[in-house]
């Protein structure tokens, strides 16, 4: 029997099919791959989903601070603009 490899991609394909309903046997059967390498692949592809989960989550969550800082260097940035533009306007005499 040959030892065939599988790019990660076609990996995920067969499992995202599982996942979305289709029987081991029926996707085994179409691909001409073995039943043991699908139950393979789902085991280990869905144990790192929790972690990739998590790491979104945290990159999501980064982004959400970011775009409030950034809010609120835009405000402070119109504000000093508002003051320049009266100063200008209204110079000081000394």
């Amino acid at each position: 029997m040959q030892l065939r490899r599988y790019p990660e991609s076609f990996k995920t394909k067969i499992v995202d099919l599982r996942s979305d309903g289709h029987r081991v046997s029926e996707l085994a059967k179409i691909f001409e791959i073995s039943e043991s390498s699908i139950y393979r692949w789902v085991k280990t592809l869905r144990s790192t989903e929790p972690e990739n989960l998590l790491e979104c989550k945290l990159m999501l969550e980064a982004l959400i601070e970011l775009n409030k800082r950034q809010k609120v260097l835009e405000n402070m940035s119109l504000k000093i603009k508002k003051i320049f533009i009266i100063d200008l306007e209204h110079p000081r005499l000394i």
